[in-house]
């Protein structure tokens, strides 16, 4: 039974490694060469593996290229939790934080790299959409533990919908997202100054009195 259960062990191993290297072969080369020189078949010359080998693992081009998305971009939500602990004690701070989490997920290809792939989304399968929002999703469950968290304390409106509040913070950080992508000189930082901007309007409304 051990033999058996070493067996599989090593087999998962053997997998994850093989996956992995396909991953940072094609990462490497997105770098290089860009969008369409990234084929299958320079993938597996890459990674010194059989083209059938990239097909057992991803089953298109498409399928290779968000499994890199997901995982460039996985790595940030390993910061979103330490990110939320520094970000400061009010809920502007917070939120601004984490919400320029979403901005640095564009940020783990150049722009034009990544706008390309963003393009690219609009003509995948569905279950491959998944895969590039799955950060979106992982980080908007986030938001929503943030926003229950601060109406609990009494400091949000009670009659607030925590869906429709993280889907309204959640635009910001798109409409920063695509700046990114598109404008020319658009930093990070400039991103992030004006999330918080955005958050600090939608926290305390456009009514300058409560009869407005």
């Amino acid at each position: 039974m051990n033999y058996i259960l070493g067996m599989k062990n090593r087999r998962d191993r053997k997998k994850a490694q093989t996956r992995a290297a396909l991953l940072a072969a094609a990462h490497g080369m997105l770098i290089d060469v860009g969008l369409e020189a990234t084929t299958i078949t320079a993938v597996a010359q890459a990674a010194d593996v059989a083209t059938g080998t990239v097909y057992n693992y991803f089953p298109s081009k498409d399928a290779l290229l968000f499994g890199v998305w997901s995982e460039a971009a996985a790595g940030i939500l390993l910061t979103a939790d330490g990110t939320l602990a520094k970000a400061g004690p009010s809920f502007v701070d917070q939120c601004t934080a984490l919400l320029s989490l979403f901005c640095e997920s564009v940020t783990v290809f150049p722009a034009p790299l990544a706008k390309e792939l963003f393009a690219s989304t609009f003509s995948v399968p569905p279950e491959l959409f998944g895969q590039y929002v799955s950060v979106d999703r992982e980080l908007m469950a986030r938001l929503g533990e943030l926003l229950s968290a601060w109406k609990a304390q009494g400091k949000l409106a009670q009659d607030m919908s925590i869906e429709l509040a993280s889907g309204l913070l959640y635009g910001i950080a798109v409409t920063q997202m695509m700046t990114l992508m598109v404008l020319p000189g658009f930093t990070l930082e400039q991103a992030r100054a004006a999330i918080r901007q955005h958050v600090l309007l939608a926290f305390h409304g456009l009514a300058a009195t409560e009869e407005s």
